[in-house]
């Protein structure tokens, strides 16, 4: 059975598949979404996990991207990529950022990664400041797709300077030898489409409006006009 969970993103001056609704028309937007004047998407989204010394330690969802890079340090990192068990390159880079179709125009997007329809089902890998002669392009690849990603020791070193984020919300620190193991969630996010406003809503209607839709997203709402939820399952680093 699919999980699913609704999203009703708000625009912060920023350009993606999650900004449909600027913060002027924020308050309608939410009276039309209390109306059922509303379309769902269902995109796709991400699980990864750690995996240290067999051991699952880190497991988390999602919604845009999943990436590995480097922490402080200006050293690049070492790591190998396999698709569905099979070796498929060792990157010399930053890092590397494992998006969904909604992810693909966020930070796959500045390190040059392709944009693709936002309810595809696939994923896009964008190597971080790859350090090769030839132009490190972007791998796509289907849903069903296994990937894991293994950190290794540079010359030899240890290195301790690299950390997974996902949805740059979740940051854990991984150590060399672990894997992050990243494929397609069962639970789908249904994604609340563009609401077209062409009314006015007074002072009352967008107090009890707020007051709704506080209570229906369980106090996921914060003061500053942006709505925010998440689930992290990470127990340790």
């Amino acid at each position: 059975m699919n999980h699913r969970s609704d999203w009703h993103a708000i625009e912060t001056k920023q350009n993606g598949f999650l900004a449909e609704v600027d913060q002027e028309n924020l308050f309608p937007s939410l009276d039309r979404l209390l109306m059922d004047d509303f379309f769902i998407e269902e995109r796709m989204t991400l699980l990864g996990e750690i995996v240290r010394d067999g051991q699952i330690v880190c497991s988390d969802t999602a919604l845009n991207d999943i990436v590995l890079t480097r922490l402080e340090s200006m050293k690049m990192l070492r790591f190998s990529l396999y698709v569905n068990d099979q070796f498929i390159t060792r990157y010399n880079a930053d890092g590397i950022i494992v998006a969904t179709p909604t992810g693909s125009t966020a930070y796959s997007l500045s390190a040059g990664g392709p944009i693709v329809l936002p309810t595809s089902n696939l994923f896009v890998l964008t190597p971080i400041c790859a350090q090769t002669l030839t132009t490190a392009r972007s791998i796509v690849l289907p849903d069903n797709a296994h990937i894991r990603l293994i950190v290794e020791a540079k010359d030899g070193i240890r290195m301790l300077h690299q950390a997974v984020s996902f949805d740059s919300d979740n940051v854990v620190s991984v150590h060399p030898g672990d894997e992050i193991v990243i494929k397609s969630d069962s639970k789908i996010t249904n994604y609340l489409q563009k609401i077209i406003v062409r009314r006015k809503v007074n002072e009352k209607t967008i107090k009890k409006t707020l007051l709704i839709y506080y209570r229906s997203t369980n106090g996921c709402f914060s003061s500053n006009g942006s709505v925010y939820c998440s689930g992290s399952f990470c127990k340790a680093e």
